[in-house]
């Protein structure tokens, strides 16, 4: 948002199976599917990306991913059991939001491939900003500060510098504008973390 999009693109999975569902009951000879109800991921990935539609006044492009017949029946040939609770998953749908998030376009989805076209007028994106720009005059900027470090670091970079920095302060090893040797808090943090994976691991 703070880049000032225009275009949100987000990728999404064909179907989003988060537990197993009951069997179906056989009642007099008669089958009945089962009841529960999965996690309806077209609707929530709708509300998601239509969020972010809204907050940052861009279009919204949804890619989905298909489950067709030879993917089911492979993980099914692995996993039996798995049949059932395939049978209860809505699949995805690859759709396009304008920056209200309303839907516009085409809609593909139902586990069918397809192209989905639409018409993105972006000048749609600047009058909803003029109101209501969230990363811009909307903001408190005189009590409110944020920063985005672009830097690549390694894990250790990502939790300890800041860390080392604060400490050293805190003992008088360092003031501000000072060079802090970060090595030695570096080897504790990588031993304290790998003791921490062995103890979750057993």
């Amino acid at each position: 948002m703070a880049q000032g999009e225009q275009i949100h693109i987000s990728t999404w999975p064909a179907v989003w199976p988060t537990r197993r569902v009951a069997p179906s009951t056989t009642t007099n000879g008669t089958s009945s599917p089962p009841t529960e109800k999965q996690y309806d991921n077209v609707s929530v990935n709708r509300t998601r990306a239509a969020a972010h539609c809204f907050e940052a006044k861009c279009f919204g492009v949804l890619c989905s991913g298909v489950m067709d017949k030879d993917m089911k029946s492979t993980i099914i040939s692995h996993d039996p059991s798995a049949a059932e609770t395939l049978e209860t998953l809505t699949q995805g749908q690859s759709c396009f939001l304008d920056p209200t998030g309303a839907a516009i376009g085409d809609v593909v989805g139902g586990g069918e491939e397809g192209i989905a076209y639409a018409d993105l007028d972006l000048a749609q994106c600047v009058e909803p900003k003029q109101f209501h720009d969230v990363v811009g005059g909307y903001q408190r900027f005189d009590v409110f500060d944020l920063k985005v470090d672009r830097r690549r670091a390694g894990v250790e970079g990502i939790f300890v510098q800041d860390t080392v920095r604060r400490e050293a302060e805190q003992d008088g090893r360092a003031h501000d504008g000072e060079e802090v040797d970060a090595s030695a808090i570096v080897r504790k943090y990588k031993y304290d973390k790998w003791n921490w994976y062995q103890q979750i691991a057993t």
